[in-house]
């Protein structure tokens, strides 16, 4: 009986937990535009969790 109820309250609370994440809103990408800071080449650029994006003229 104890290890039926340990399983459903790990269950639950996993459960619990992954419904949780799932309504975390979608974080959008900011794109900054290049005023000098950047190479010139760089038009705009966006802050990542591990790095960065930069968005690049091409000629």
């Amino acid at each position: 009986m104890f290890l039926k109820r340990m399983v459903v309250c790990v269950l639950v609370g996993w459960l619990s937990m992954a419904a949780a994440l799932a309504a975390q809103p979608t974080k959008s990408l900011d794109f900054i535009e290049n005023r000098g800071q950047w190479d010139s080449r760089v038009r705009y650029a966006a802050n990542l969790h591990q790095g960065g994006y930069f968005w690049r003229a091409t000629d």
